[in-house]
Parts: C-alpha cells; sequence; structure tokens
C-alpha cells in the first residue's frame, strides 16, 4: 500500500475527528436541534472515516488485541450505519458519565455511544461475532473517548 496514500487517509480521519470534537462541544453551548444533529452527523463522518483508514491499514501488520478488538466495535457501529436504514443515530446525549468507566474519563454532558443489539441480523455471523466487542468497547461510552482511545492505539502501533 503507498504510504502517501496511508498518510492521507489518515489526515481524513483526523480532520474528521476535530470536526466532530469541535460540533460536541458547540452542542453543549445551545439548545438548538440543529447543531446536536450537526454533532450526531459529525459522528458518524468519523466513525466512517476511521474505518475507511482502518481497512487499508489493518492486513500490513501486526496489530494488539485490544486494537483489533476495539476496530471490531467500530466496525460494526460502522456497518449498521450503512446497512440498516432504520438505524441512524449511533450516540444520543447524556448529561452525566456512566458505568462502565472507560479511560480517559469524561465528564458532564456527552454523547454516548447507543445499544444496536435491536439492528443485529441473526443470520449474519458477522453481527454476531462483532456484537460483544460493541458492548465492551462502545455500548454506553462516552463517543470522544472511544475515539480518543483508538487514535492513540493506532498513533502507538503505526509509524506514520
Amino acid at each position: 500500500m503507498d504510504k502517501g496514500l496511508l498518510v492521507n487517509r489518515k489526515k481524513i480521519f483526523m480532520r474528521a475527528y476535530s470536526r466532530m470534537y469541535s460540533s460536541i462541544e458547540r452542542s453543549f453551548d445551545g439548545d438548538s436541534k440543529e447543531i446536536k444533529n450537526e454533532a450526531v452527523d459529525n459522528i458518524e463522518s468519523a466513525l466512517h472515516a476511521l474505518m475507511d483508514f482502518w481497512e487499508r491499514v489493518h492486513d500490513m501488520q501486526e496489530f494488539s488485541q485490544e486494537l483489533r478488538s476495539i476496530m471490531k466495535a467500530f466496525r460494526i457501529a460502522n456497518d449498521k450505519l450503512k446497512h440498516t436504514k432504520d438505524y441512524d443515530r449511533p450516540a444520543s446525549i447524556i448529561n452525566s458519565f456512566s458505568f462502565p468507566i472507560m479511560f480517559p474519563m469524561c465528564f458532564d454532558m456527552q454523547y454516548s455511544w447507543g445499544d444496536i443489539k435491536d439492528y443485529l441480523d441473526p443470520n449474519r455471523d458477522s453481527d454476531m461475532k462483532r456484537y460483544p466487542f460493541y458492548e465492551k468497547y462502545l455500548k454506553d461510552n462516552e463517543v470522544r473517548c472511544t475515539f480518543k482511545h483508538v487514535i492513540d492505539l493506532l498513533e502507538k502501533e503505526i509509524n506514520l
């Protein structure tokens, strides 16, 4: 794989992450439904960009079990967004923190990953295999923290 292409995909993901982070922060400043919808749209864009990057690097080298497991969680979230017509909001806003706690911890208002159990296809093996990873790494966890965690792992494991 062309290293220049990988660097470009990483930049695209990091810009999407930055837009997501900023729009989430802005959404807490007001009560506009439009701004909150923009934040969720940017969560979706960051998720798609992350998976686009991962699809290009996941077979290039050995990655830690933790990174591979977290990426399975992100992958099923992305798959549900792309292929399930009724599933269009991966995260919802809450005003607290929840358990289990994921580090780094984030407090106050936050967007947390929702449950996708009702959108699983029992005839699709990949759904049934990936859902436990979603439950462990994403479900009910704060969106910015989960993205930051995977960014930290990617930075540690990929030299770009």
